[in-house]
């Protein structure tokens, strides 16, 4: 019994290849993939300080502070 074919099926383009390599990989390759590189860690936490240094100058640069004992203590907590 042929199976018809529907607009959900794959194209499969069968060429000749000269030349197939192999690489094996280990669970451990695999995983190291998944957690990702060290770099990518250090740019999150680079992300985050950055934009908590541009909420704390726009804060300061709005907030309108008579007490200079109050704008120490502001400038010293944030």
């Amino acid at each position: 019994m042929a199976r018809r074919r529907t607009q959900l099926d794959p194209a499969i383009h069968r060429v000749r290849l000269d030349k197939l390599r192999i690489f094996e990989i280990t669970e451990a390759v695999l995983d190291a993939l998944e957690r990702g590189s060290p770099e990518s860690i250090f740019l999150n936490l680079a992300i985050a300080v950055l934009c908590i240094a541009i909420s704390f100058s726009f804060s300061l640069a709005t907030a309108n502070i008579d007490n200079d004992r109050t704008f120490y203590v502001f400038v010293i907590f944030t």
